[in-house]
């Protein structure tokens, strides 16, 4: 689900190899407003998180209890600056969390941030 809905949690799909669940944000916005995206990113990725820490997954899609939650995110545009440390900072906090995150960017065609 895009960012600008930031209370909306979007595709939620279980890797056919490793059987992980993965919910997935589309980022499609340039980074020409920063600020505002990096607001919009952060409030999309807290209400993720929160979905999984307070458990609505597991009441929505039982079948997902036991599997490791990765949080997808796939930008259009290649992230500033400023977004990179963003998502390696988020890393930590996601992994504190028991989430797994995961960032694509049209430059790379996948990489663990």
């Amino acid at each position: 689900m895009t960012i600008e809905q930031t209370n909306v949690i979007g595709i939620a799909s279980i890797g056919p190899e490793s059987g992980d669940v993965f919910l997935s944000i589309s980022d499609h916005l340039e980074w020409d407003e920063e600020g505002e995206h990096l607001l919009l990113l952060h409030n999309k990725i807290n209400a993720y998180v929160s979905f999984v820490e307070g458990g609505e997954i597991y009441e929505r899609s039982p079948q997902y209890a036991g599997r490791k939650i990765v949080i997808n995110v796939t930008n259009k545009y290649p992230p500033s600056e400023q977004a990179s440390l963003f998502f390696r900072l988020t890393q930590d906090a996601m992994g504190e969390a028991g989430i797994g995150p995961r960032h694509r960017n049209p430059t790379s065609h996948q990489s663990k941030v």
